[in-house]
């Protein structure tokens, strides 16, 4: 099965004044590309009206030149000019509205996709620190500790401050802080036990009780 293809803007919608911003041109597409699909229309939407407005001048300046006399037609087409570039700045309105419409839109869907991230992030955090504290409780209860269990533990403990120090204002973050302590003191213990059993892993297992006795602080 296929999937469907977006729906192009074309020139009979721009120029019928459909709702360009419908749920039939703006589904399947991305917000960049969408973005990008009506810069390209605002610019040659632009680009057509100098050519008019140059073309519009360029016959009133010939007429002019060339008829003798001819004061009555000379104003006729002034005034055809003026309502002409009163159409422009109404399509020009028109575009701009337009342009800041799809701004305001892509302004509150980046919004929506930065709580949703962050909304993300609060949840691994919470799963996180469950697993921690499980894998924790089961090595204070032994009477060796596995040096790269206790060092992988350790820098579980590091990645949840880093989400912890980038969310502060969380309710999660300030209702688990004095459990993340704990936490931090407990894999110490375990840290130092093991550094005392492991030679060979000591200063590593040291190195980590100072970093996480830093985070304590």
């Amino acid at each position: 099965m296929s999937l469907p293809f977006p729906v192009q803007i074309d020139r009979d919608r721009i120029s019928s004044g459909d709702d360009l911003l419908s749920q039939e041109l703006t589904q399947f597409k991305a917000l960049e590309d969408l973005k990008s699909e009506f810069g390209q229309w605002i610019q040659i939407l632009e680009n057509e009206v100098v050519e008019l407005i140059n073309k519009e001048y360029q016959q009133f300046v010939a007429l002019g030149n060339s008829v003798s006399g001819g004061n009555s037609k000379v104003q006729e087409i002034k005034h055809r000019l003026v309502l002409f570039q009163r159409q422009v700045e109404q399509v020009k309105q028109e575009v701009d509205a337009t342009a800041e419409r799809i701004a305001k839109v892509l302004k509150s869907q980046n919004q929506l996709l930065e709580e949703r991230q962050r909304a993300m992030e609060l949840i691994l955090y919470i799963r996180a620190f469950q697993e921690v504290e499980l894998r924790v409780g089961q090595v204070g209860g032994a009477d060796s500790s596995d040096p790269e269990e206790v060092l992988d533990l350790s820098n579980q403990l590091i990645k949840l401050h880093e989400t912890r120090n980038a969310h502060p204002e969380a309710a999660v973050m300030k209702s688990s802080a004095s459990r993340l302590t704990t936490l931090c003191g407990l894999v110490i213990t375990a840290l130092c036990n093991s550094a005392k059993t492991n030679q060979e892993e000591g200063l590593d297992l040291l190195r980590q009780v100072h970093v996480l006795r830093r985070l304590q602080m």
